[in-house]
């Protein structure tokens, strides 16, 4: 992951670097397809419900090594360690070729 890319595209707080990464690596795969598709649709640990993780109202905290997402009223806070798995949205105009 371009580690610049990230820092000036996404909302990223605490020390993001090569360490961060290492220690996180799910999160900056997620990251890297927030950075290509603007959202990913998130499920946690203790939850049986997919978030939306948006390129803009998602905070990426290194350093509380969790996921603040904003939805206009709230802040949520998702620990970085429950992740289970997530989706990229289909885009319906993209060919699967």
């Amino acid at each position: 992951m371009e580690i610049e890319r990230a820092r000036d595209e996404l909302n990223v707080t605490g020390d993001f670097d090569e360490s961060a990464a290492e220690e996180h690596p799910t999160i900056v795969r997620m990251m890297q397809d927030v950075l290509e598709h603007g959202e990913v649709h998130a499920k946690w640990a203790d939850s049986d419900e997919y978030v939306e993780v948006r390129q803009g109202t998602a905070t990426f905290d290194f350093e509380g090594a969790v996921i603040l997402l904003d939805d206009g009223i709230t802040t949520h806070t998702f620990a970085m360690a429950q992740v289970v798995s997530w989706e990229k949205p289909m885009n319906v105009f993209e060919s699967e070729a």
